[in-house]
């Protein structure tokens, strides 16, 4: 089993036992990624293996006291930390807000380009094409990469639309290799 799969299953696991908790897990994972976000002293702690699993329950312990977490969150993260696998964490959130997306009937997904301000037309049509494709409504947010020379990249879940001239190259490379 790989980590992307270990992530869904943790993701499932945790976010049946907040939905039963009644609690907005979506909502509590995401303040607490904005925690690790605005302190690198926080993000060292708990993803660099400079610090032993007790060093880093005790800091969280404190953290926790300063902080309105539900035992479910606390328990998770804690999880996490004793079974050595919060290097997943991001991964796990992840797919806990996809999930919550899907939920709300929508998806969300990113569009990549080299153009620093996107064809918006053409960003429509991506959209709508995504739209009939997953039968969902999407919200699509577009960023520069400056790894792609020529046309788009858009993924949202599981779904990848490769339409750069890397992908097609690469795709006619292989081609006449087979060949």
């Amino acid at each position: 089993m790989d980590n992307s799969q270990i992530s869904k299953a943790y993701a499932n696991a945790i976010s049946q036992i907040a939905d039963e908790s009644k609690i907005n897990f979506a909502d509590e994972i995401t303040k607490f990624s904005e925690l690790i976000s605005n302190s690198n002293e926080l993000e060292n702690l708990l993803f660099l293996d400079v610090f032993t699993i007790d060093e880093r329950l005790i800091i969280l312990d404190e953290i926790f006291k300063k902080q309105t977490f539900s035992s479910v969150l606390v328990n998770f993260i804690k999880f996490l930390i004793t079974e050595k696998r919060f290097s997943l964490f991001n991964t796990i959130f992840k797919e806990i807000i996809i999930k919550e997306d899907l939920k709300l009937g929508f998806v969300s997904g990113m569009v990549q380009g080299s153009d620093d301000v996107p064809n918006e037309k053409l960003i429509n049509e991506i959209k709508t094409y995504l739209e009939k494709k997953l039968g969902l409504k999407t919200k699509i947010q577009y960023s520069v990469n400056k790894n792609i020379t020529a046309g788009y990249k858009a993924t949202v879940g599981d779904l990848q639309v490769d339409a750069t001239l890397e992908n097609q190259l690469q795709k006619f490379k292989q081609e006449i290799l087979n060949n």
